[in-house]
């Protein structure tokens, strides 16, 4: 991780709001290639608006990704179906929120997480191919610009086991105490 004894450097947390012409193509059937190449210049226009903006070490800002949490049973095997329902009711306790978070994103109208997975067998990685292409576009995206360092996000096993239902392992430290394949 990068120091400065001269001044602060600055970043965020790597999800940032995805162009709505983007979003778009993420939730229709829109041609693989075409949504490939949105994606990649999304990416370096993100990059280049944080850049713009100062921030010293910058992200890809999850453009591949339709949201936060939610793309991970692209790049993890053993999701399938769909977590129970939270026990809380998000319009009953905070009126048009649910309104306010689907804005632009028809997946996410049903469910305040969009369609959660359930973990219903073992967690393994498979999505080394859409780990590349993150690589390579963010790669791209950065080409002769002067930053300090940088990131591209991922979701983590803990914010996983919190968002979706488990019905495969018997506990949560059993979840994390598993070795990688």
């Amino acid at each position: 991780m990068k120091r400065s004894h001269h001044r602060i450097l600055t970043t965020h947390t790597g999800s940032l709001p995805r162009p709505s012409d983007l979003l778009e193509m993420m939730a229709s059937q829109v041609d693989a290639e075409a949504r490939a190449k949105r994606v990649r210049t999304a990416v370096t226009e993100v990059v280049e608006k944080q850049v713009s903006a100062g921030v010293n070490i910058v992200s890809d800002g999850e453009m591949s990704k339709p949201s936060f949490v939610h793309y991970v049973q692209e790049r993890i095997q053993g999701f399938e179906g769909v977590s129970p329902a939270p026990e809380f009711n998000f319009d009953a306790d905070f009126p048009g929120y649910m309104a306010w978070r689907s804005r632009g994103r028809p997946s996410l109208a049903a469910s305040p997480f969009g369609s959660r997975p359930l973990c219903i067998s073992p967690l393994i990685w498979k999505g080394e191919a859409a780990l590349r292409t993150d690589f390579k576009n963010f790669k791209s995206a950065i080409g002769n610009l002067t930053i300090e360092e940088g990131f591209v996000p991922c979701a983590s096993v803990g914010i996983i086991a919190q968002r979706f239902a488990n019905a495969y392992y018997p506990s949560k430290r059993s979840l994390f105490k598993q070795s990688p394949k």
